[in-house]
């Protein structure tokens, strides 16, 4: 069965746009080895990230992600069968920026329960504005 994952996290420590452009080029590494497509987003010391892949290689994916510690206060806000692919080209594209920008304020201070309640709409619409994005590659030219 074909899984969508979606999930927000908090930096342990800063990031530089470097460690991120080869957090990125390592998890696009992995995924295409297992046919796992996705994007990360980076910005104010959280990530959002996606992830798509075959039920069976995808939750293991996601268990060791839950045990990095490169990242704490991990909320995993989508999990859900999918017929098809958001982001079938992508092994892992990196999304600098989107308009409008995700206001991590808004959404954190949310009780667990009330993001649930709040992902159903605005999880689909944040995961558009990705998708349309200007997505970075992880390998850029020379």
């Amino acid at each position: 069965m074909l899984l969508q994952i979606v999930y927000l996290s908090r930096s342990v420590g800063d990031m530089s746009d470097q460690q991120v452009t080869q957090l990125a080029r390592s998890c696009a590494d992995n995924n295409k080895a297992q046919d796992i497509t996705g994007v990360l987003y980076f910005d104010s010391g959280h990530f959002i990230q996606c992830l798509e892949g075959e039920d069976t290689t995808l939750i293991p994916l996601y268990a060791q992600i839950l045990n990095d510690q490169r990242h704490d206060e991990i909320l995993t806000v989508v999990i859900k069968p999918i017929k098809e692919r958001m982001f079938p080209e992508w092994s892992m594209g990196v999304v600098p920026a989107v308009d409008p920008e995700i206001d991590f304020d808004q959404i954190l201070p949310l009780e667990t329960a009330r993001k649930g309640d709040w992902n159903q709409a605005t999880w689909s619409r944040i995961l558009d504005s990705f998708r349309l994005a200007a997505v970075l590659d992880p390998y850029p030219e020379s």
